[in-house]
């Protein structure tokens, strides 16, 4: 059975039916207005967000380069001023040497070198003091140099040369010194080990 609508009615629902289909195409629109409005703050925000985050980066990457550097640099200074400080202290050892060859009893000319043997006992104390902290690895050999400096001291006080045994135990002391020092500057200078590869599993 067919409707009839009212009078009016039909006239009425073509304007309802009309709106509905343009609904689609209105809100396109108003999307499109949108985007519009939105565009020009969105590309800014997104660039200025990646510049922070990159400029974050490098800032992190600068400084991570620095510390190593500094690193490097410190290293480098500890190993000149080591070197500098066991220069003095085998310059510290020539007066040492210098009395292998007088005669036991020989009190005048130890006697002349003993003030020489004090200041250079003086200059390995000092040095000491800065190896303990930049190469402690070099510390007990120093120490042991300068006691046996202090016994060639007491030995030379006594009128008795550094001969024979007291020599061969300054020398070794001596040599014992040479090889912490170069052992500690191979060490410093060694390159890293690089990682072993992990293995696969089966």
């Amino acid at each position: 059975m067919a409707t009839t609508l009212p009078s009016g009615t039909a006239h009425c629902y073509s304007r309802v039916v009309i709106t509905l289909t343009n609904v689609p195409s209105a809100l396109q629109a108003a999307s499109a207005t949108a985007t519009e409005w939105y565009s020009p703050f969105v590309t800014p925000a997104g660039a200025l967000l990646g510049a922070l985050i990159g400029g974050g980066i490098a800032l992190i990457s600068a400084r991570l380069s620095d510390k190593r550097k500094q690193r490097a640099d410190d290293v480098r200074q500890w190993d000149a001023r080591l070197i500098e400080i066991y220069a003095d202290m085998d310059a510290a050892t020539l007066v040492f040497y210098s009395t292998w060859n007088l005669n036991d009893g020989d009190s005048r000319h130890l006697n002349q070198v003993i003030p020489d043997m004090e200041a250079s006992i003086d200059a390995m104390g000092r040095g000491i003091a800065i190896i303990e902290i930049i190469a402690p690895n070099c510390e007990s050999a120093s120490r042991l140099l300068r006691d046996v400096a202090r016994e060639a001291l007491t030995n030379a006080e006594n009128a008795i040369p550094m001969r024979g045994k007291h020599l061969e135990t300054f020398k070794s002391a001596h040599a014992e010194l040479v090889a912490a020092v170069q052992a500690q500057i191979r060490r410093t200078h060694q390159k890293k080990k690089t990682k072993k590869p992990l293995e696969k599993k089966a």
